[in-house]
């Protein structure tokens, strides 16, 4: 496909991300969020706006990695840290928790998956 094509079809999506993004803040939810649904609803997996072949490029990927960048800032953005702080232990706990529990039920499933294989990989 031609290059020019396929960066017209990405910035039509990083548009319509961005709309979704203030849309979805509208209703008082993070703006990343619009964008995350936009990223799945035309992305290859959805409407396919953005293909396989846009994916591959070398310009794509570096432009993603900056723009993981930026996406972490907006995130940063709308932590209202003395909310966070206000949760106090509660907020370590539940993450603590959580994190562990995870990890905990995620490195059982693989050792038993491992074990119910004979320990072949």
């Amino acid at each position: 496909m031609n290059t020019v094509l396929l960066v017209l079809r990405w910035a039509a999506v990083l548009f319509l991300a961005a709309m979704a993004g203030r849309l979805i803040s509208k209703v008082k939810m993070p703006a990343i969020l619009g964008w995350l649904i936009a990223g799945m609803l035309l992305g290859p997996y959805g409407l396919s706006l953005l293909s396989e072949e846009i994916l591959s490029t070398e310009w794509y990927k570096i432009t993603i990695i900056w723009m993981q960048c930026a996406f972490g800032l907006m995130l940063g953005t709308e932590l209202i840290w003395t909310q966070i702080r206000s949760y106090g232990c509660a907020l370590i706990l539940t993450t603590l928790s959580q994190s562990l529990g995870t990890f905990a039920v995620v490195s059982a499933a693989f050792a038993a998956a491992r074990a119910g294989s004979g320990g072949h990989q």
